[in-house]
């Protein structure tokens, strides 16, 4: 439901921005929209002022004012079984990218098919399974748990009860109880006993064993991406915009997270539809362990741009060898940085941040 919150006013704060169609050019903007949207989806269409609208826009609000942009959230509170939190956050950060600098025509669209050319949007990040209410559930949990590390609340080793996250999410300790086994299944969580979770403690093996299977599995997706079709090489290029808006602000987190979409883009376009969620489920475990482990992550800003305008050319290129042995080199790369950010961290006195 928050999550939801800030997207609305997200939302709400370029309304006024948005330039006017005229318009002779209405049915050009409404054809864009219906075609890139699933044969079977439901069109939803939120207006400022009544306007004519297709009959492929089955779903119609008309906002004028903050509270009437309110009244959507019972539309929202419904999301959760088709749209997670994290694809909920990537629209909010979308739409406040684009308001800075609103020079293109601004889409977000989520394919239910995983199809990597039916995904359109800045940077946007595809939807590679049909995320059910346990999956939604489930990324809710992990980001709710790396917030709580954040603030302090939790630390490794901490045990997370179902009344807890029940309370904090909003939901019954029996769908908890379910997310949690997904999240046991993927290595994200530990099961105690007591219907608990206990947050990992990450340790070097962990790190060593995440990078190798990143590495493995990149090796793969990305001889399979030499074969993009037009629409997933568009989501990769604007996958790789993203990455250099951030880059170009020094901002060294955003930075990090846009690398990690480049990355899902390329696995995205390479069409194996089992081995990129295995690869997005891995950079997951990379984002506990930077949590958990209070580390000060700050790779290098032009090392990521290097490696991953380097491997884009070689796919693009259709050279998969030389783009795998690049994919290998920048894993290799990040793995040793973050095993010595554990090292360091494991030296670091206690107390001390």
């Amino acid at each position: 439901m928050r999550r939801s919150l800030r997207t609305v006013l997200a939302s709400d704060l370029i309304r006024h921005r948005i330039p006017e169609i005229a318009p002779t050019n209405a049915n050009s903007f409404w054809e864009k929209v219906v075609s890139a949207a699933d044969p079977d989806a439901t069109v939803m269409a939120v207006a400022s002022e009544k306007t004519p609208m297709p009959a492929a826009v089955v779903v119609r609000r008309v906002c004028r004012n903050v509270d009437e942009w309110l009244s959507l959230f019972s539309l929202f509170e419904n999301w959760g079984t088709f749209v997670s939190p994290r694809l909920l956050q990537d629209l909010e950060n979308e739409i406040r990218e684009w308001a800075r600098n609103p020079r293109r025509t601004f889409a977000w669209v989520v394919s239910t098919t995983a199809a990597p050319d039916r995904v359109h949007g800045l940077g946007a990040r595809s939807a590679m399974s049909h995320p059910g209410p346990e999956r939604a559930l489930a990324d809710e949990i992990i980001t709710a748990i790396r917030q709580g590390v954040a603030d302090g609340r939790l630390a490794g080793g901490d045990r997370i009860t179902e009344r807890y996250l029940a309370g904090q999410l909003r939901t019954t300790r029996g769908q908890v109880r379910s997310a949690m086994r997904l999240l046991e299944r993927e290595g994200l969580l530990t099961i105690a006993t007591g219907r608990a979770a206990v947050v990992p403690i990450p340790t070097t093996n962990d790190v060593v064993e995440t990078y190798a299977a990143r590495r493995s599995l990149g090796a793969l997706v990305i001889r399979a991406a030499v074969r993009w079709s037009p629409g997933a090489r568009q989501a990769v290029v604007r996958s790789l915009d993203v990455l250099e808006q951030h880059a170009s602000t020094g901002d060294v987190y955003r930075t990090s997270e846009a690398d990690i979409e480049f990355q899902n883009a390329i696995a995205a376009a390479s069409g194996l539809v089992r081995i990129a969620p295995m690869l997005q489920v891995l950079a997951e475990h990379l984002r506990m362990f930077i949590a958990v482990m209070g580390l000060d992550y700050a790779y290098p800003i032009d090392a990521i741009l290097r490696d991953n305008r380097a491997i884009f050319a070689a796919i693009d290129d259709g050279d998969g060898e030389a783009a795998v042995e690049l994919w290998r080199t920048k894993m290799n790369d990040a793995m040793e940085y973050m095993l010595g950010q554990l090292a360091f961290a494991k030296q670091r006195p206690a107390g001390k941040a």
